[in-house]
């Protein structure tokens, strides 16, 4: 498995490319939503399959927004992001 970060439309980086299929992760309800549409899309398009993978329910609630809420005032939120994301929090300002 590779793993691609690009600024571009999916269907336009695919396509040719071997067992090539679009992976996303989901933390609920709301987030599949969206997230089905895409992947129809993206089948329609480019017949590029999607496969998701729901979160750990022990991770469900959590939300970038607010993890950077909680370090911007002064929380612990190192139980909750890697070290290298915790280090650059840290550096957030206020």
């Amino acid at each position: 498995m590779a793993i691609e970060t690009v600024q571009r439309i999916v269907g336009q980086l695919l396509p040719g490319k071997r067992g090539a299929g679009n992976r996303k992760g989901l933390s609920g309800s709301k987030h599949f939503d969206y997230e089905l549409q895409m992947a129809q899309m993206n089948r329609g398009l480019a017949g590029i399959d999607t496969l998701f993978m729901p979160t750990n329910p022990e991770y469900s609630f959590l939300a970038s927004s607010l993890v950077k809420d909680i370090a911007r005032w002064g929380g612990d939120v190192s139980a909750l992001v890697p070290p290298l994301v915790l280090k650059r929090l840290r550096n957030i300002d206020g």
